[in-house]
């Protein structure tokens, strides 16, 4: 298997199955195992064709991250492609983790997983319902321009954690889903 997200090299690991990686995206760093392995994409998450044929996958893991013309690409050269939507809330997490524990023949550490972040979160919904406070939180996605750092905009996962944490998203009051801020708007 290649995964072409972090998110999905994270699930794969935590579905105990990281023995099926022959390869990952450049940006997935964890867990430590993921250095031993093929990467696949640039810094730019543009793909490297030739480092996907060598790793001769049976299946890709892909996700929204990855263009349709990259999924499309690949499955041109004869490649099957599992494309996974990127979560918006947990509902949808819970979901795509129970969909790649299918899909790895995992369903059972799925639903364990699962059950496990459903706990989590019902912690943190615990401890946070007397919260009065409500601090607006800058989540850097991407500081290669330091004058104009990426961020999550509304509708996005991180804005999600952020007010389930019991913030405000600085990124919501901007226009779309990943967003550069000026460095005079975000302070």
């Amino acid at each position: 298997i290649i995964t072409m997200a972090p998110s999905l090299t994270e699930t794969v690991y935590f579905l105990d199955s990281m023995d099926l990686l022959t390869a990952v995206d450049n940006y997935s760093d964890y867990p430590e195992e993921t250095a031993d392995l093929a990467k696949i994409t640039n810094w730019d998450s543009s793909i490297i064709y030739e480092a996907v044929v060598a790793a001769n996958p049976d299946l890709i893991l892909a996700a929204e991250i990855n263009s349709m013309d990259q999924i499309k690409d690949l499955e041109d050269l004869g490649m099957t492609v599992f494309y996974i939507k990127n979560p918006t809330t947990f509902e949808e997490l819970y979901e795509s983790v129970k969909l790649v524990g299918k899909v790895l023949g995992k369903e059972e550490k799925a639903e364990e997983l699962v059950t496990d972040m459903e706990a989590r979160v019902a912690a943190i919904d615990m401890i946070m319902a007397d919260n009065t406070e409500i601090p607006v939180a800058f989540y850097e996605l991407d500081a290669s321009d330091p004058t104009k750092p990426w961020t999550a905009g509304k509708g996005t996962f991180i804005s999600m954690i952020i007010e389930k944490a019991g913030g405000k998203n600085l990124g919501d009051d901007a226009e779309g889903a990943w967003i550069q801020i000026g460095l005079e708007t975000l302070i």
